[in-house]
This record gives C-alpha cells, structure tokens and sequence, in this order.
C-alpha cells in the first residue's frame, strides 16, 4: 500500500547526485549530427529526485544555473557552417526535471515552434516583469521568455510555467522578451 506522505520522503544524498548531474550535464556534446534534422534537443540526465518537493531549493538553483552555462556553451561552440542555428534552454517549472536544451536547424521549426494554441496544449505569454533568475538570483546574459504552459491529458488540465533562454529573435516570437 502506498503511503499519502511518500511524495513527501526525504531525497538523501542530494549533494553527491547534484555533483553527478553537473558532471553528465558538462558531458552534453552537441552538434554531431546536424545534417538533415530539424533539431536536436537535450534532456535533464537526472532521475525524478530533481522534481521533489523535498529536493532543497539550493540544488534546483544549481541546477538552473549549469544548464543555463551549458547553453551558453553551446550558442559559443556553433559551427560557423550552419545556414541556420538557434540555441534555447527552456527551464519548465515546477518540474525542472522536464527542461530541455533544444538547437534548432530549421529557420521554418524554429518559427512554427512558438505557436501552441491547440486544443490539449495552449501557451499563454507572462508578464514582462516576471523573471524566472531574477526569483532564483541567477545571472545570466541570455535572454529570457516566459510562458504559461496549459495540457489537456486524460480530462485533466495541468499547468506549468516554461522558461526560455538562449537565441531568441523578439520580432518572431511576440513581445515577452526580458
């Protein structure tokens, strides 16, 4: 039988499974095989221990942090003979577990990508004011754009809020830049 506080149980050796995040996460290598993709996208290599409650607040901001270097790592690492190549880092909250790192090599992808006005999916621009790293005290010189995400699955609506970094072009994507 399940315990109702299960969600609840202590995450032990969150440190050491920090230090090994932040190592896999130093071990991401992109670009190697860009030829004929519309994009090429990096998950969290974590188990769900980053999405609990219980995980403390320090070791999601260390988190947030490495991945936002590692995407400013990678718009730095591009190679020089891509027609087109965009870099985004997309942070989802409250289960950053979820977040992504995703090139794009297709101008017409990265364009559709931002509309998501479904019937199962909608994403709502937020306030300019919001700020995801200024919350966390992250600095970072990517810019930021914040969405609320709403999912229709089963019956049931879930929300979230989507964080995004990297190269993005304000004119194509609305006015929600920071």
């Amino acid at each position: 039988m399940r315990s109702f506080c299960s969600d609840r149980k202590k995450v032990r050796g969150q440190r050491r499974k920090l230090r090994k995040l932040l190592r896999d996460i130093d071990g991401l290598t992109p670009f190697e095989s860009e030829s004929n993709r519309l994009y090429e996208h990096f998950h969290v290599p974590s188990g769900t221990w980053l999405n609990s409650p219980s995980t403390a607040g320090s070791v999601k901001t260390a988190f947030c942090k490495a991945w936002l270097e590692q995407c400013q790592r990678f718009i730095q690492a591009k190679p020089t003979n891509l027609s087109f190549c965009r870099v985004v880092a997309v942070l989802c909250e409250p289960l950053l577990g979820e977040s992504q790192i995703v090139i794009f090599y297709s101008q017409e992808y990265f364009e559709t990508f931002w509309k998501r006005n479904y019937s199962d999916q909608s994403w709502l621009p937020l306030n300019k004011g919001s700020s995801f790293t200024a919350k966390r005290g992250i600095t970072t010189a990517l810019t930021e754009m914040g969405y609320e995400e709403t999912l229709l699955v089963d019956g049931k609506t879930i929300k979230s809020t989507l964080w995004f970094y990297g190269e993005l072009d304000p004119c194509n994507l609305g006015n929600n830049t920071h």
